[in-house]
C-alpha cells in the first residue's frame, strides 16, 4: 500500500507534463503556421516588387516612374535580404523561390504594354499591391507570434507606407 500513493502521484505528474508538452506543440504548430504565412506573403511580395521595379527600369521612359522603380528595387531587395537571412536561421520550411503566380501573370500583362499605358498600369498596380502588403504587415504586427518577425515587420512598415504614398503620387502625375 505504501507504494501506491507515490505511483499514483508519479502518474499524475507524468500526465501533467505530457499534457503541457502536447499543448506546447500545438501552440508552436499554430505559431509556425501564422508566422510562416506572413513570411511567404512578405517574401513573395518583396520579390514581386523587385521584379516589377526592374520591368519599369527596362520599359519606362518617364523619369518619375524610373526613379520610383530604382527605389523599389533597392529598398525591397534590402528588405528581402534581411527577411531571408532571418528566416533561414529559424529554419522556416517551404520558403517561396519567387513571386506568386498572380504576380507573374500581372507582370506579363503589364510587360506587354508600352509608353504611357505601361506607366499608368505599373503605377496603379504598385498602389494596389502596397495596400495589400501593408495589411499583411499590420496583421503580423498585431497578431504574429514570432517577436523577431513582428519587430522586422514594424521596422519595414514605414518604408511600405512611403512606397504607397509615392505610388499614389505617381498615379496622379501620370493621370494629370
Amino acid at each position: 500500500m505504501n507504494y501506491i500513493l507515490p505511483l499514483a502521484l508519479g502518474m499524475s505528474v507524468s500526465m501533467a507534463v505530457l499534457t503541457r508538452n502536447l499543448q506546447g506543440r500545438e501552440s508552436r504548430s499554430s505559431f509556425q503556421t501564422e508566422d510562416t504565412e506572413f513570411v511567404k506573403n512578405a517574401m513573395e511580395g518583396g520579390m514581386a516588387e523587385v521584379m516589377f521595379g526592374n520591368l519599369a527600369l527596362e520599359q519606362s521612359t518617364a523619369e518619375p516612374v524610373r526613379k520610383f522603380a530604382e527605389m523599389l528595387v533597392s529598398e525591397h531587395q534590402k528588405a528581402n535580404n534581411e527577411l531571408e537571412k532571418m528566416v533561414k536561421k529559424k529554419n522556416y520550411a517551404n520558403l517561396p523561390s519567387g513571386p506568386s503566380a498572380s504576380a507573374k501573370e500581372e507582370h506579363k500583362r503589364i510587360g506587354n504594354l508600352s509608353g504611357a499605358e505601361f506607366d499608368k498600369a505599373f503605377a496603379k498596380y504598385m498602389v494596389e499591391e502596397h495596400e495589400k502588403t501593408i495589411s499583411v504587415f499590420l496583421r503580423q504586427i498585431e497578431s504574429g507570434k514570432d517577436k523577431q518577425l513582428k519587430t522586422w515587420a514594424g521596422k519595414t512598415l514605414p518604408t511600405l507606407q512611403k512606397h504607397l504614398e509615392q505610388a499614389k503620387n505617381l498615379v496622379e502625375i501620370l493621370n494629370a
